[in-house]
C-alpha cells in the first residue's frame, strides 16, 4: 500500500463512526437487560429509603438482584452467595425475584420488600430478630414485616398463619408499605419487563422443556394456583397426595402422618 493510500484510508476510519457505539447510544433502541434490571434497582433503593431507613434507621447494603425463572417461588434470599474477584473478603447477598410472577408493580414491590427483610435479619439481627434456619419465616420476621405494613399469610389473604417455610403476604391498608408504595407509583417508577415462562414436562419441546407462550396472563395465573399446592408422601407406603402448605395429612392404611416433600 502507498504511503497516500494509506494516509487516506486512515483518514476515513478515523471519521467513520464506531459500529457499537453508535448501535448502544441510539435512541429508541431496546435496551432489555439495563432496563429490567435497573427498574429493579431503583426499587430497591426506594423502598430501602423510605421504609427501612425512615422506620428502622437502618440502611440495608446492596444486594446482586436476579431473576430466575421457576414455578416453585416468587423470590428466594441467599445471604452473601456472591464473591467478586476484587478479594475473597468482597462479597454481596442475592434477592432473587422470579419474572414469572411478575403480575403488577404491587406485587413485584411486595416481594421484593419481603426478601428485603430477609437481608435485614441476615445483616441487622439486633433490628429485626435473629433469622431461622433453611428460610423458615419466624416470629421476629412477622414483626418486621407488620412493622413495615405487610402482613405474613401462609395463604396470601386474612386468616392465614403468619409463620413457616412457605409465606405470603398482603398490604395493611394505610400502613407504612401502603403509603410508601403509592409514593413510589406516584413518581413514575415502572416494572416494565416480565416474563411468560412457563414449564412443560410432557411436550419434549426442546431439551430444557422450556418455551413462551403468548398467552402470559392466563400462564402466570396457573403459576399462581399451582404455588397453592405442596405434596406430601407416607414415608411407609409412599403414597402422594397434595393439599395447601402445612396440611395435616394422614396416610388412613399405615396410620401415619405425611411429610411435606418438593414436588
Amino acid at each position: 500500500m502507498s504511503k497516500n493510500l494509506a494516509s487516506t484510508v486512515g483518514a476515513a476510519l478515523a471519521k467513520a463512526p464506531d459500529s457499537r457505539s453508535h448501535r448502544t447510544n441510539d435512541t429508541g433502541l431496546l435496551r432489555p437487560t439495563i432496563e429490567a434490571y435497573g427498574e429493579l434497582e431503583s426499587a430497591y433503593d426506594f423502598f430501602n429509603e423510605h421504609l427501612f431507613v425512615r422506620l428502622f434507621g437502618v440502611r440495608l447494603p446492596n444486594v446482586m438482584l436476579t431473576m430466575p425463572k421457576s414455578r416453585k417461588y416468587q423470590g428466594y434470599f441467599q445471604h452473601q452467595s456472591w464473591n467478586s474477584s476484587r478479594g475473597e473478603h468482597v462479597r454481596a447477598s442475592e434477592i432473587a425475584l422470579n419474572p414469572a410472577f411478575f403480575l403488577s408493580l404491587q406485587e413485584v414491590s411486595q416481594t421484593l420488600v419481603h426478601e428485603m427483610v430477609h437481608l435485614g435479619q441476615a445483616e441487622h439481627p439486633e433490628t429485626f430478630g435473629e433469622p431461622s434456619p433453611r428460610g423458615y419465616h419466624n416470629t421476629l420476621f412477622a414483626e418486621s414485616m407488620i412493622a413495615i405494613g405487610l402482613m405474613p399469610s401462609s395463604t396470601g389473604m386474612p386468616g392465614g398463619r403468619t409463620t413457616g417455610v412457605r409465606m405470603a403476604e398482603y398490604v395493611i391498608t394505610n400502613g407504612p408499605f401502603a403509603r410508601a408504595y403509592e409514593r413510589f407509583r406516584r413518581n413514575g417508577y415502572e416494572i416494565r419487563w416480565s416474563s411468560s415462562f412457563i414449564r412443560n414436562n410432557t411436550s419434549g419441546t426442546g431439551p430444557t422443556g422450556q418455551f413462551y407462550s403468548p398467552n402470559a396472563a392466563q400462564d402466570r395465573e396457573r403459576e399462581q394456583k399451582r404455588r397453592s399446592k405442596t405434596k406430601y408422601t407416607c414415608a411407609a407406603c409412599g403414597l402422594n397426595a397434595w393439599a395447601k402448605p402445612q396440611a395435616r395429612l394422614a396416610c388412613v392404611t399405615c396410620s401415619v402422618l405425611m411429610r411435606e416433600v418438593e414436588s
